[in-house]
């Protein structure tokens, strides 16, 4: 439309979701507009099949659009102003992984915020992909609530359960849930409108239908308490999930249009805009947590190219069932061991700060030289492992590359 506009052919008034200066020199700023998604072509794929096999990387397929949810820490509502859109038939969802099929390609990750935002929709797609007969392993993005909710009758669930059983029937390996948190009132805070028993029960569901489950996770945010930090901590131990979440040292950004930001403001512990105008500086209201934040950060910091490039590779190579020969076993074991000893510094700093409002930083200080002691002992031997070529040849080499940016550790 803009270049249509450009030509003459028709006037920028008419175009949705863009900002210009008209004649009189004013700028204005047109309402967007959501494009049908059944109206959509089927993706090009003009790359994929490079990506898959010479680049080995995910390859990804679209289902849905949106999410129905009010998180606080998520400008996604306030930026697009609409939920969840599924008007994408599942026709046209299963034509894209035939058309995947085609180019011998078996494994996809969908990317929809919010699979299964509307059930039964979901089990058309499933139910397309069995008669079809098309082969695909597929992983997706959902929240707990679509797996079981606390509102529900027991019919009503089980019916949830049924339609993610037949997701698994037609191809589905792994989900990643929007967990964010193990304590209540930490989730209460995050708008999440899940209770800590539907994250319990959620991940107890997709286990017993031999479903792997992943999670995104926000164990430190700027409003917490330190028992609330514990709680969420317990609920990982309990579950086994701090060894599948997306970051166990992950503390939340307070980010440009989410009403998180209204709660920090209300708080009086907003500061100015960072350099890249998404995010706000803040202040945290315990400075225990505080403490926590920032040796968390650093830690990330420090690990980021190598957590990163190992987290890829377990993307990539796990989620084929069948794929679980040694090198990629021993990728996904080196990852869990970086999260063990996460976890384990944050219980250990954890049960520090609780027993004093005070904060005694020598102690602090003996904490964290210790866990960054253990940290170089992991790395030298992640380093050893992959000069005996313990990962694979491409795992090898890109992991090397990731390992060369963090060796000032090591």
């Amino acid at each position: 439309m803009i270049v249509e506009a450009i030509r003459g052919d028709r006037t920028f008034e008419e175009i949705p979701g863009v900002a210009y200066i008209n004649g009189d020199g004013r700028l204005v700023a047109n309402h967007h507009k959501l494009w049908p998604q059944e109206n959509l072509h089927l993706p090009a794929r003009i790359t994929t099949k490079r990506i898959h096999d010479e680049v080995k990387g995910m390859v990804w397929a679209e289902d849905s659009r949106g999410c129905d949810s009010n998180c606080t820490f998520c400008s996604r509502r306030g930026l697009r102003g609409s939920g969840f859109s599924g008007d994408m038939s599942p026709k046209r969802v299963a034509d894209d992984l035939e058309q995947l099929n085609n180019m011998d390609i078996y494994k996809v990750s969908f990317t929809g915020d919010d699979f299964g935002g509307d059930p039964e929709r979901t089990f058309r797609i499933a139910d397309e992909i069995i008669q079809r007969g098309i082969r695909m392993e597929w992983s997706v993005s959902t929240r707990a609530d679509h797996v079981f909710e606390r509102k529900n009758t027991p019919e009503q669930n089980a019916r949830l359960k049924e339609i993610m059983k037949h997701c698994a029937e037609a191809g589905l390996t792994r989900v990643f849930l929007g967990l964010e948190s193990g304590s209540q009132s930490q989730l209460k805070r995050y708008g999440k409108q899940i209770t800590v028993e539907e994250n319990y029960k959620a991940i107890e569901v997709l286990r017993e239908i031999d479903v792997d489950v992943v999670a995104g996770y926000m164990p430190i945010d700027y409003l917490m308490t330190v028992t609330e930090l514990r709680e969420t901590l317990e609920f990982l131990e309990k579950t086994g999930m701090g060894l599948k979440v997306s970051n166990p040292l992950s503390v939340l950004r307070v980010q440009a249009g989410s009403p998180y930001l209204k709660l920090m403001k209300n708080e009086g512990l907003l500061g100015e805009k960072t350099e890249d105008l998404v995010f706000y500086k803040a202040h945290f209201k315990d400075p225990r947590i505080e403490l926590v934040a920032q040796l968390a950060d650093k830690w990330v910091e420090d690990l980021y190219p190598l957590i990163f490039g190992l987290k890829g590779e377990v993307a990539t190579v796990t989620l084929a069932k069948e794929n679980q020969n040694s090198p990629a076993r021993n990728v996904e074991t080196t990852l869990h061991a970086f999260r063990r000893l996460e976890l384990e510094f944050l219980k250990v700093l954890v049960g520090n700060l609780e027993v004093s409002e005070s904060i005694d930083r020598d102690s602090v200080n003996t904490i964290r030289e210790t866990f960054v002691e253990k940290r170089r002992q992991l790395l030298e031997g992640v380093k050893s492992q992959l000069l005996m070529g313990a990962y694979g040849d491409i795992q090898t080499s890109r992991l090397l590359n990731c390992l060369k940016e963090v060796s000032q550790y090591c």
